[in-house]
């Protein structure tokens, strides 16, 4: 780097340079029209050569004496920008000067690193000249991440009998009572070079079955299918990372489960890397499990059965859970603010009227009876504190101190659904009560008021915070006075945030089983299993591909899965190489690394900071993020001239990389039709079933984030496309296109109805000619609610209102409009689907369908279209606007 005195150096030869250029020639200028002035009497001479108010000139000056004034300071004005000019030509090459100077001192370092990275070799010139090379082709694109050969990770894999992990005397005491994940769980069996993998006790050829053990084999199903389809299932144990044991924990006691688990072929010592698997009731003695992780419903559950946080993991799923959710029955999100504000029923067991203030739960049910009467004629609350309507539930514990539940499922989720919030309150043994009163609320919409319960299922994950009202068990008098302040629009988000937890992890005994396997998965450091492409027949194959075009895929690598997945759809359970959350370079990075003479050669508004406008403009994509191409993906049904038609007019299109037909006729294409030559490559693809949602489908030839959906029937020109795929660079989130819809409230008959008429505002964006990220093809096929595929089949109808309730939904934005085409017509073109009588009937049905299956309408309004930057703005003659139509 340089010295402290070269810098000075530099610096006074700038300064000097800079003085005798400008400041010396500007000064003496100043001093001769002073010194005139003052000769004068301090006034300007007039017309006639005489001046006012002070002596007179001795003769005349004719106007040949002014010429030459003239000319000489237009000679002064030449030599001061020959000095000006002289001075930046010294400053320019001092400049260039200085970045050869800072490039030779850096290459030492740079070339380190390379050798360390790389293990030998220079190649200096030649990334040199590739720099160079890469400027002149794209001069605003980011320069591509180091390609790192990072060497893999030395493999030591432990013994199935011997864990490396620390002993139990070398701390004291028995470690199993407090283990956490650094200390008994065993990484050398889960090296990140292998895949995350989990072997199944009672799997097929395990000679588990025949001993008559515990295993819950519904649960063991579950979880071999959802193993299955991730790839996670290890068919020998000794390339398990963990080991399953799917209990049944109904039908055995404590003792005789110990003597079981240590038999077990790879119970090994204390039952390293094992997971005890108990999703149902058990007893509420827990046995002595070592180091095994338990996961259950009430297994270890509270305090006096050494729970052991962030190690075990409570999972409580409600009984009957075992088929998909039915989201259609679910209550809806609306009305904010219920019939009554506060419910909760329960019975203190043995019996609520036998209980004082000294004895177990004596106190909360004092509380909660003081509180009922206080508000009685004041405040509609349902507090049931002796099981008066349906009696205790069959099958509850009898011990002093818990709470019974009431009724059966059905009156509970009754009085839940009409309350705005439900009271849960904490169980002196297993929790049975206290953890199916919670996901029975969440079920029903009803806000949790959790008070005083010290574990909560996955909580080391899940932020319930975003979900309940944690009070104090000593506020439980005061409740009514918090929950008059919790604002009607926080309610919501409490409600609409609890929704998502319960479809993703409660809702089912997959899904419960799925977010074990998510979890454990996670802590071993494993990320997410790979979201599969769907890999289509591919009928037709022609035309050039271009030499540059395909997205980076896992930019971020795992790093992205670190962060609050778990809270947020889609959920911890899969990786997906495309999304549309990277993180935006800073202003400046094309430029780091890059030689001085390379940057010579970028465009003159970038040189010269002339600003972009007209023909740079079109000639670089700009923007805050790199160069990238788009995918068109074209669905089409027996109408193969409209189509080609269609081809023909994407010739010369400029960032298309690809262009999918999706082959939706029955028969496969005639080798008669004649595929246009459109300058890239046409590929038609076909799935097999004729349906709407293949247009959505992750098409594993689909190799950029961008795709732009576009109707066989849809004509576009080149710059309205290109205007929304820089539109869309700004909102990757979002559906960006042209026809813009709306929804709208009937209030004569209730209900939502779909409006296609002119609107100062709009709420969708019809996917027949809009451009959205292939990150929503993976959403639409693996997380979409399967009715709202079903019904997409069922009226042959509403693919694109599903995109948009799907989009609106993960985002909570509306999509974007640009240009002012509203509608488009199809000259000569056969009847569509959307001429037919019934089309706006169907998507009338289809918008409430979506919404009960939602719980609620996502769909947001917006007041604004975008629009190309100077349009309508009046420019001088020399400059050019970004588009001349836009």
């Amino acid at each position: 780097m340089f010295t402290c005195r070269s810098r000075l150096k530099l610096l006074a030869v700038c300064f000097s340079l800079f003085a005798s250029g400008v400041v010396v020639p500007c000064v003496l200028v100043l001093y001769v029209r002073q010194s005139d002035v003052t000769a004068g009497g301090g006034r300007a001479p007039d017309s006639t050569g005489r001046r006012d108010g002070g002596g007179r000139l001795t003769e005349r000056r004719d106007a040949a004496s002014y010429r030459e004034d003239i000319e000489e300071l237009k000679r002064q004005v030449a030599e001061l920008e020959k000095i000006k000019m002289s001075a930046r030509n010294e400053l320019l090459e001092l400049g260039e000067k200085l970045s050869q100077t800072m490039v030779t001192l850096s290459a030492p370092s740079k070339d380190s690193r390379h050798l360390t990275s790389r293990g030998g070799g220079t190649g200096g010139e030649e990334n040199e000249k590739k720099t160079q090379h890469a400027s002149k082709m794209a001069p605003l694109n980011c320069p591509p991440p180091p390609s790192v050969a990072q060497p893999p990770p030395i493999v030591i894999l432990s013994p199935l009998h011997t864990a490396a992990v620390v002993e139990a005397d070398a701390i004291g005491g028995a470690i199993s009572d407090r283990c956490s994940f650094p200390v008994c769980f065993d990484y050398a069996r889960c090296p990140l070079t292998r895949p995350f993998s989990v072997y199944v006790y009672g799997g097929a050829g395990d000679p588990i079955p025949g001993r008559s053990f515990p295993l819950d084999h519904v649960t063991k199903r579950a979880l071999i299918d959802i193993l299955n389809s991730t790839s996670s299932l290890a068919p020998r144990p000794q390339d398990a990372c963990l080991f399953v044991v799917p209990l049944d924990m109904g039908v055995w006691g404590a003792g005789g489960l110990e003597g079981l688990l240590e038999s077990l072929p790879h119970w090994g010592r204390e039952g390293t890397n094992h997971v005890l698997l108990a999703l149902h009731s058990g007893p509420h003695h827990a046995p002595q499990v070592g180091r095994a992780i338990t996961v259950g419903n009430v297994l270890r559950a509270t305090p006096t059965s050494r729970f052991r946080s962030g190690y075990d993991v409570l999972l409580p799923i409600l009984p009957g859970s075992h088929g998909n959710p039915k989201l259609t029955t679910l209550p809806s999100m609306l009305p904010e603010m219920r019939s009554f504000l506060l419910y909760f029923s329960g019975n203190l067991l043995p019996f609520s009227s036998r209980a004082t203030p000294t004895s177990p739960g004596g106190l909360e049910l004092a509380a909660l009876e003081t509180l009922r009467d206080a508000l009685r004629g004041v405040e509609l609350v349902a507090i049931d504190t002796a099981c008066r309507e349906g009696g205790v539930a069959e099958g509850m514990a009898t011990e002093e101190g818990e709470w019974a539940l009431c009724g059966n499922s059905v009156t509970r989720l009754d009085g839940h659904a009409h309350s705005t919030f439900s009271l849960i309150l904490p169980g002196r043994r297993g929790g049975v009560a206290t953890y199916t009163h919670l996901l029975e609320s969440l079920q029903a919409g009803s806000v949790p008021v959790v008070v005083g319960v010290a574990i909560l299922p996955l909580d080391d994950v899940i932020d319930w915070s975003r979900i309940a009202l944690l009070v104090p068990l000593g506020r439980l008098a005061e409740i009514h006075y918090i929950l008059r302040g919790v604002a009607s629009v926080t309610v919501t988000q409490y409600r609409l945030q609890g929704r998502v937890v319960w479809n993703a992890y409660f809702s089912s005994l997959r899904g419960g089983v799925s977010a074990v396997i998510a979890l454990l998965r996670q802590r071993t450091g494993h990320p997410p299993p790979l979201a599969p492409d769907y890999v289509g027949r591919t009928l037709v194959s022609t035309g050039m591909t271009p030499e540059s075009g395909t997205s980076p895929v896992f930019v971020q690598n795992w790093t992205v899965y670190a962060g609050d997945i778990w809270n947020r759809p889609p959920g911890p359970f899969y990786s997906y190489p495309l999304t549309p959350y990277k993180p935006l370079p800073l202003s400046g990075v094309q430029y780091e690394g890059v030689a001085s003479s390379a940057l010579l050669l970028l465009p003159p508004h970038i040189v010269q900071a002339g600003g972009t406008t007209g023909e740079e403009f079109e000639n670089y994509l700009h923007g805050n993020t790199p160069v990238e191409h788009f995918t068109m993906v074209m669905l089409t049904y027996q109408r193969n001239d409209v189509m080609l038609e269609a081809l023909k007019r994407l010739r010369g299109l400029r960032y298309l990389a690809k262009v999918i037909i999706i082959w939706n006729n029955e028969e496969d294409p005639s080798g008669s039709i004649e595929w246009p030559d459109i300058g890239v490559h046409i590929e038609v693809v076909t799935v097999g079933v004729n349906s709407l949602n293949n247009r959505f489908l992750p098409h594993s030839n689909i190799e950029t984030e961008a795709i732009l959906s576009l109707d066989d029937d849809v004509y576009l020109r080149h710059d309205e496309i290109q205007f929304a795929f820089r539109v869309w660079r700004e909102n990757r989130d979002r559906i960006v296109g042209f026809p813009g819809r709306f929804h709208v409230w009937d209030v004569r008959h209730g209900g939502w109805l779909y409006n296609s008429n002119y609107t100062c505002e709009l709420s969708m964006v019809l996917t027949g000619a809009a451009f959205f990220h292939k990150y929503y093809s993976y959403l639409y096929t693996y997380w979409l609610p399967r009715e709202m595929r079903d019904i997409v089949d069922e009226y042959t109808n509403c693919e694109d209102i599903a995109m948009n309730f799907l989009v609106s939904y993960i985002t909570r934005k509306p999509p974007i409009k640009v240009t002012s085409r509203w509608t488009f017509k199809c000259p000569g073109c056969p009847e569509t689907l959307s001429g037919v009588e019934s089309h706006f009937d169907e998507r009338h049905l289809c918008l409430n369908r979506f919404t009960k299956v939602m719980g609620h309408m996502p769909l947001l309004f917006t007041q604004y279209r975008a629009d190309s930057v100077l349009f309508k703005t009046k420019l001088p003659s020399h400059l050019h606007k970004c588009y001349e139509y836009i």
